[in-house]
């Protein structure tokens, strides 16, 4: 199995200070599966304050020492170090009161969630598997190391982090675990809803839609009664990992909601709930909000409804009909007005207000308005310049605006 050049050198120096250390978890999860890990994680039987010694010549953060963690920084690249450990009482169905630091790898590995992430590497000894991970990789199983219900109530978040592994990796859970993870799920309240978010956006990224069906009940503890349907997993493997386009499609095909000021408000309250950061509520609600606009293919209407919104909004309300388009002439009208409107785009065609060659203070100053109306007078500059296919030149646009002055009394 490959380790990093970095990560050989720590388990190498832990070593030569008399200590045993391995890759653990993830890494080696992701290793055998031919994946790139995001991080690498490693044990040892050194002690916290071991680690930090031998690393002192290099930038060390202790802010998880506590629980026996430190982060090692090499090449800029953050690397965590931790004690062998069994963790005591956890007593918010999260964290451990205490730990027992122990110089045993196997009670470590123990205390780890399921088997798949129960593995450990280094050179020296190869895999040490004591669970069967090897074999639930191969045969792609998400199952508990020993009891699910005990794993559960240790730390709840491992409820839907099964999930999560399930929906990622494209595995089954063992029916111990699914019968415990139906069991358990009241134990989700008490998590965090930043955790929760986590997990949930990694499930929406994927494209498992399997997930939703099967552990309904899990999603319904903290998505407002918002639940995925038929329409819902029909589309979402055909929808891009675009966050604020699927979790659009969460909302609109699993709420009971029609009117759209209530469908708005739910959503607010599930995003906010789930802390979502603002810039993404608001542009959620705006894509619920214009979802039903009519779409065409003519380059002037999809001007004028350019004029009016957002090119990301229109981009990812076209985005979300292609992927529930009934049919093939319905999915080509829509694939034709996404090309245009990337048309309009990428030739920096004036679609508003803000991009034309004028502004208030050159109507001012050809004597067209007095600056209370300006910004009546540059909307119909805008909606002329669309309509009559005319160039975003300033001094197109001053007889534009003269022709327009002139012609209303509204401008007299």
């Amino acid at each position: 199995m490959f380790l990093p050049e970095n990560v050989k050198y720590i388990i190498k120096r832990l070593e030569e200070h008399g200590f045993c250390a391995y890759a653990v978890g993830g890494c080696v999860r992701d290793t055998l599966l031919d994946a790139k890990p995001n991080d690498w994680d490693i044990c040892t039987n050194a002690l916290p304050k071991d680690t930090v010694n031998i690393f002192s010549d290099y930038t060390v953060v202790k802010t998880g020492i506590r629980h026996g963690t430190i982060m090692v920084i090499i090449d800029r690249e953050p690397f965590e170090i931790t004690t062998f450990r069994i963790d005591g009482r956890y007593y918010d169905n999260r964290h451990p009161d205490k730990v027992t630091f122990v110089n045993n790898l196997k009670e470590d590995l123990k205390r780890r969630d399921f088997t798949i992430n129960a593995m450990a590497y280094n050179d020296k000894t190869g895999i040490c598997d004591y669970f069967g991970g090897i074999n639930d990789l191969k045969n792609k199983i998400i199952r508990c190391v020993g009891d699910p219900d005990k794993r559960f109530t240790e730390d709840a978040l491992r409820i839907i982090r099964a999930v999560r592994f399930s929906a990622q990796l494209g595995f089954n859970i063992d029916e111990r675990t699914e019968l415990s993870i139906h069991k358990n799920k009241g134990l989700l309240s008490g998590i965090s809803r930043e955790r929760i978010k986590n997990e949930f956006v990694k499930i929406l990224m994927s494209n498992d839609y399997n997930v939703y069906y099967k552990y309904k009940d899990i999603f319904l503890i903290f998505t407002h009664n918002i639940c995925a349907d038929i329409n819902f997993y029909k589309i979402i493997s055909a929808l891009p990992p675009i966050l604020s386009v699927r979790l659009t499609a969460f909302i609109l095909y699993g709420s009971k909601y029609h009117n759209k000021t209530a469908l708005i408000e739910l959503s607010k309250i599930f995003l906010y709930d789930l802390k979502f950061d603002k810039k993404t509520i608001k542009h959620i609600c705006c894509l619920i909000r214009n979802y039903d606009i009519n779409i065409t293919n003519d380059l002037k209407i999809l001007r004028k409804i350019l004029s009016e919104i957002d090119h990301n909004v229109l981009y990812d309300i076209l985005t979300l009909k292609i992927a529930g388009a009934k049919n093939d002439s319905e999915s080509l009208l829509y694939k034709n007005a996404l090309n245009k409107i990337c048309y309009i785009k990428e030739n920096n065609i004036c679609t508003k207000v803000s991009e034309l060659n004028i502004n208030g203070n050159d109507l001012i100053e050809h004597g067209l308005s007095d600056g209370k109306k300006t910004g009546i007078l540059l909307k119909k500059i805008l909606n002329t310049l669309i309509e009559e296919d005319l160039e975003n030149k300033k001094e197109i646009l001053i007889k534009t605006a003269i022709k327009i002055a002139r012609g209303s009394e509204e401008w007299n």
